[in-house]
């Protein structure tokens, strides 16, 4: 599990350096949904090649509503995929209200999070 950590910690939080190259590189795309006005911005080979991290913004003030990676530890055919879902409180402040962890390797880890019962405080 210690690996796993160390591994989706060079992917979150995101790095600005990472971002600019995958920029520079071409491995950057912006991808509107006009149904929803969200945006994902896909970024290949943050940091190993082939990887895959898109973070999706919602319509209003660009509020962060998901984020998806998709890795693997070791090599390719061990993959690590972690999911989180963001939720408002309404006055702005975002929260993970889902986070699922897949790691194929030997040890199988599968881990659920979910966040519920937030509110704002009186």
């Amino acid at each position: 599990m210690d690996s796993v950590k160390t591994l989706i910690g060079q992917y979150v939080p995101p790095q600005q350096a990472k971002m600019e190259a995958a920029m520079k590189a071409g491995n950057f795309a912006v991808s509107p949904n006009p149904s929803t006005g969200a945006v994902s911005l896909a970024i290949s080979n943050y940091t190993q090649q082939g990887d895959k991290m898109t973070i999706t913004l919602g319509a209003a003030n660009s509020e962060l509503r998901g984020v998806n990676i998709a890795t693997w530890q070791g090599d390719a055919s061990h993959p690590v995929t972690l999911v989180v879902t963001y939720a408002n409180l309404g006055n702005g402040v975002d929260y993970a209200q889902s986070t699922v962890l897949n790691a194929t390797g030997d040890k199988k880890i599968n881990l659920t999070v979910t966040g519920t019962n937030y509110s704002l405080a009186p």
